[in-house]
């Protein structure tokens, strides 16, 4: 659907305890948006959109995300839909 965009946010909370490759509340959220995705249409691609946190976070998100979308196997399948590299941006 061009032009079509929902908000997808982390409703979990932030302390779960951490998953392989990631938290629980990010794999959780990468679930719900594919599943969205899924529902929409055969084609949609989806972007992930992160606030850049202080580098230092930013640097380890985008290393456990890169290990979950090539590394696990629902990470792997997700990337099918899911664009697997984030784009960050700073919040003002």
């Amino acid at each position: 659907m061009p032009g079509h965009s929902r908000e997808l946010s982390d409703r979990t909370r932030r302390d779960t305890p951490t998953h392989r490759f990631l938290r629980k509340d990010y794999a959780y959220l990468f679930e719900r948006f594919y599943n969205y995705l899924e529902a929409v249409s055969t084609e949609e691609m989806g972007l992930v959109v992160f606030d850049e946190l202080e580098k230092a976070q930013s640097r380890i998100l985008l290393g456990q995300l890169e290990k979950y979308f090539l590394e696990s196997e629902k990470g792997y399948q997700r990337s099918a839909r899911v664009v697997p590299e984030p784009f960050l941006c700073i919040a003002t």
